[in-house]
């Protein structure tokens, strides 16, 4: 198997133990092109020292150094994508070997030289930055989601509140007309449709709730400066008690509508249409 098909399969079981693969990765490495699968398996080459390296700082440490080796910078990589838990040189070597086919029960010792590898470069405090890496790209996709998503629901909020001012607008241009007379340019209002004394009370109750709701006025109290105090009634005790809001709603739409045609009937302000 190729390096870059070991690394491959390793860092497919990392995606499925960081947030489900929700969270941006790495993309998979990709090696210098033309290296078969000893540029990791071949252990067998004498290091010249297990003195750490120095990282370059120019650069995320968790990304290849400049005098990382094809091979070394694979290993790490294996080493990199193992879960912060299960992470440790030997696991990484485990994984290796379990890519090539080879039974858990037959791996032998780490070999030195990936022992000497982990140390010259800094593989532990390497693999921890990259760790804080992805938890923070984690973190910024879901702030971006989460903002995506009330975003979206403000958008259908406004278009609903639009469609019902639409809808209210229409309303009343079923109601009624305004019509001119062409002798004396008075103004009369002719009445298409007549909404029922329910009708009239649903449309109140929730007209009071939008306006209560708008003037941020809490549940059950009335506003600064209201002048009109509607439904307050005095008990047997002298304490004032709040009578029952249908009730109350009940009462006014039949006063509106005894007004509506007693203007209409005696006064002649509207007519009929």
């Amino acid at each position: 198997m190729a390096a870059d098909q070991v690394v491959e399969v390793v860092q497919r079981k990392r995606k499925s133990w960081h947030h489900d693969g929700t969270a941006g990765s790495e993309p998979t490495p990709v090696l210098a092109a033309g290296h078969p699968s000893e540029v990791i398996a071949g252990l067998n080459v004498n290091t010249t020292s297990d003195i750490a390296m120095p990282l370059d700082d120019s650069r995320p440490i968790w990304t290849r150094q400049p005098e990382e080796t094809d091979r070394e910078w694979a290993w790490f990589q294996l080493y990199r994508g193992l879960h912060p838990a299960l992470r440790s040189v030997a696991q990484a070597y485990r994984e290796y070997q379990a890519a090539k086919g080879i039974d858990p029960s037959q791996v032998g010792h780490v070999p030195a030289w990936v022992q000497t590898a982990s140390h010259k470069w800094s593989w532990r405090e390497r693999a921890a930055e990259y760790d804080v890496h992805i938890d923070l790209e984690y973190n910024v996709a879901v702030v971006k989601a989460r903002k995506k998503a009330v975003m979206d629901v403000a958008e259908l909020g406004k278009n609903m509140r639009k469609a019902a001012a639409l809808a209210v607008q229409d309303l009343f241009d079923r109601l009624y007309t305004v019509e001119v007379d062409p002798r004396t340019g008075e103004k009369k209002i002719v009445f298409n449709e007549h909404l029922s004394v329910s009708d009239i009370t649903r449309l109140a109750k929730t007209g009071v709730e939008l306006e209560r709701l708008a003037l941020g006025m809490d549940e059950g109290k009335q506003g600064p400066g209201t002048s009109i105090n509607i439904g307050i009634a005095v008990s047997q005790q002298g304490e004032t008690v709040a009578q029952d809001d249908e009730q109350l709603l009940e009462e006014a739409a039949e006063v509106l509508r005894t007004r509506e045609l007693q203007a209409r009937i005696v006064e002649g302000e509207f007519e009929e249409g």
